[in-house]
């Protein structure tokens, strides 16, 4: 009697088997797929998806912010407003900024206070009078505190703001706005005081950079120096006092300036916020 061969194959003749490369071929699309997967989640990894600039967020940003709110307490959560590209403004809207996870930013070796190198330095550019000098003593107060490192005002370094690509100021009591960018360059980066954790010039002037006709300050990732402005939070007029309520409110416009593009942007590398306001 004749025996029909198996729908298998036949392991005796050597033939192919259907159904068992049928399997393998299942199994090579599947881990093909997972593979895909892996790397498509490596890729966002370091190749860091950016928010922003009135534009959606594509699949890679949503996934990002969803996992550093899954870590955030609801309490947390609620007392701030998640940014969107309906409800962003400012600089949100206008520039697309990278979505920095925290394992993001651990994998970046982000520049950290050391033993040696653990004081924030406020550097003053040019001379201030008695009420700006009173609002930089109290931005020291609070770096010390929020930042728990010691913090302190550099003597006045005068400068020569011919060299810093002067033109008119059309804001405010500053008659001139200094290039930032050439501040950073020219005046702080050679004085990068050995012991600072970030170095950062404040003026008086207006600020603008190339492309930005001003800017409130700018700092840079790498060399620990940052400069910004009080210009726009002062009175219009020269050695105009401030009310009480004046100076409440300039004095927390500053310090967030100096948070922002000091400490935080020079100091410790966390990128522009692109999650909540």
């Amino acid at each position: 009697m004749k025996v029909p061969h198996s729908t298998t194959g036949d392991s005796t003749t050597g033939e192919a088997k259907p159904q068992s490369t049928f399997r393998k071929r299942i199994f090579l699309f599947l881990a093909s797929v997972v593979l895909a997967i892996g790397i498509a989640f490596g890729w966002r990894e370091y190749q860091t998806p950016l928010s922003g600039a009135g534009q959606p967020d594509n699949f890679f940003a949503r996934w990002a912010k969803s996992r550093a709110y899954a870590i955030i307490p609801p309490v947390e959560d609620r007392a701030a407003t998640r940014l969107t590209p309906e409800n962003g403004n400012g600089w949100f809207s206008e520039i697309a900024e990278p979505v920095q996870s925290l394992a993001l930013y651990q994998s970046q070796n982000p520049t950290r206070p050391t033993p040696a190198r653990r004081t924030l330095v406020l550097q003053p550019l040019g001379a201030m009078n008695n009420e700006e000098r009173a609002l930089l003593a109290e931005c020291k107060v609070y770096c010390e505190a929020f930042f728990g490192l010691p913090t302190r005002i550099a003597a006045p370094l005068s400068v020569d703001e011919t060299r810093l690509s002067p033109r008119p100021a059309s804001f405010g009591a500053s008659k001139i706005q200094l290039n930032s960018s050439d501040i950073l360059n020219r005046v702080l980066a050679p004085r990068l005081p050995a012991d600072a954790a970030a170095y950062l010039g404040v003026t008086t002037n207006d600020l603008w950079t190339n492309g930005l006709s001003f800017v409130f300050g700018q700092a840079t990732f790498e060399n620990r120096i940052g400069v910004y402005s009080m210009a726009r939070y002062l009175p219009k007029k020269p050695h105009q006092k401030f009310s009480p309520a004046q100076h409440a409110l300039a004095l927390r416009r500053t310090i967030q300036v100096l948070i922002h593009e000091g400490a935080i942007c020079s100091a410790f590398r966390i990128a522009c916020f692109t999650f909540a306001r």
